[in-house]
């Protein structure tokens, strides 16, 4: 609903596939990582994993907000008392130069790009040298 209308239409066949279709690739992915089965379970001796740490700036901060709840939720008796039920942390992205987030999207996946083609430049010429 929007702006207080119900202006759900009847879901066409298109919907439902690509509905099955997410849920089968979401069912394919490790539960934890979200590598692909395929690659992730697979034995064979040809395929490799390396670790790459990222920084989610939103985590981080999630994170920084929970620890310091932490402190002021310390009982008399050494032990923490729980959050109030329901509240959770939600992280809100903002910029002090623009109101249009969505301009940082092509930039970014640009870098991610030439980032990862250099990490897997690396990789290949390591192989090599083994």
């Amino acid at each position: 609903m929007i702006f207080g209308r119900d202006n759900r239409k009847r879901w066409s066949k298109w919907d439902i596939v690509l509905l099955e279709a997410f849920e089968i690739l979401e069912q394919e992915r490790c539960g934890k990582c979200g590598t692909p089965k395929y690659l992730a379970y697979n034995d064979s001796d040809d395929i490799l994993f390396r670790v790459h740490e990222e920084t989610c700036h939103a985590c981080a901060a999630i994170e920084r907000h929970d620890r310091d709840g932490l402190e002021s939720r310390k009982n008399k008796d050494g032990g923490y008392d729980d959050p109030e039920p329901g509240i959770m942390a939600v992280p809100i992205a903002w910029s002090y130069t623009t109101d249009e987030l969505g301009s940082y999207r092509g930039p970014y996946y640009e870098a991610e790009a030439e980032r990862w083609e250099s990490i897997k430049a690396g990789w290949a010429s390591e192989r090599r040298a083994e």
